[in-house]
């Protein structure tokens, strides 16, 4: 069904892939009564020509039935965000949501909708919703990936003016950023499932972090590097949480190196006054 022809570029263009055609009949109709300006509508029934229309037109929104003729489940939702670049996934399932609908979300889906919820209400708050969320989270990457470049040259700077673990301890340097790296990870799989934090023991590398003399500068360096690792072909809005949400891993290493420094200044003082 199109509401506009397909070839002016200002048309929204929605792949409806649905391979039932009561459920896809329903949604053509919600999506008419929502009449939306200058949108397009392009049903697919199976993952082969799901991927084809993807390639074909580059649409900005995908209603996807995860069950198709030919792929079930995540899987779908997977091969599409592979294949979709910026457009914005909302499964649509006919089953309980729970623990699939946060599969769907890390899979690469930016919403989900039970069939059961289409309504000309819900269905015109989750596209008008997942469009804009898209086009702020495209920006904030941008800048938040400018803003991360630019601290890695100031890094860069600092470490051309001065020593710095990247220069006196190399092989700490690489095992502590191998280190942090897998850390980072762990910690913001669980804020994208919405999960209880991790409870991640930092000793054993703060404890070789300060033993070495690091400081701040250090711990962004490697932060840096670990973010830049992490955010490397990810879904945009995956990456942005990476950049902000990040932080938080990066300030708490500091936090127990500081509580780190603190201790050893203390019993050094404490045994320089029992000496002296």
């Amino acid at each position: 069904m199109t509401e506009t022809s397909a070839n002016n570029n200002s048309d929204l263009l929605i792949v409806l892939a649905e391979d039932n055609d009561a459920d896809a009949f329903m949604i053509e109709r919600v999506l008419s009564d929502l009449q939306l300006p200058g949108h397009v509508l392009e049903r697919t029934s199976t993952l082969e020509e799901t991927l084809a229309m993807i390639a074909k037109a580059a649409p900005e929104v995908i209603l996807l039935d995860m069950n198709l003729g030919d792929s079930n489940g995540i899987d779908t939702v997977h091969a599409v965000h592979a294949a979709s670049g910026d457009a914005a996934i909302i499964v649509l399932t006919g089953i309980r949501k729970g623990e699939l609908a946060y599969e769907a979300i890390d899979a690469g889906a930016q919403d989900f909708l039970g069939k059961d919820e289409i309504t000309e209400r819900n269905l015109r708050r989750i596209l008008s919703f997942a469009i804009s969320r898209r086009k702020i989270h495209l920006r904030r990457l941008e800048e938040a990936l400018a803003s991360e470049r630019a601290l890695t040259a100031k890094q860069s700077d600092i470490r051309a003016k001065s020593t710095s673990l990247h220069v006196d301890n190399t092989e700490l340097y690489e095992s502590t950023l191998k280190r942090y790296t897998e850390m980072l990870k762990v910690y913001l799989d669980s804020l994208v499932l919405n999960r209880a934090k991790p409870e991640i023991d930092m000793k054993d590398l703060v404890a070789q972090l300060g033993a070495a003399g690091a400081g701040p500068n250090d711990i962004m360096d490697i932060h840096v590097k670990a973010l830049e690792e992490a955010t490397r072909n990810v879904r945009p809005e995956r990456a942005f949480y990476l950049n902000t949400d990040g932080r938080l891993l990066a300030l708490e290493v500091m936090g127990h190196l500081v509580s780190f420094y603190r201790s050893a200044n203390k019993t050094a003082a404490e045994t320089a006054h029992k000496t002296s």
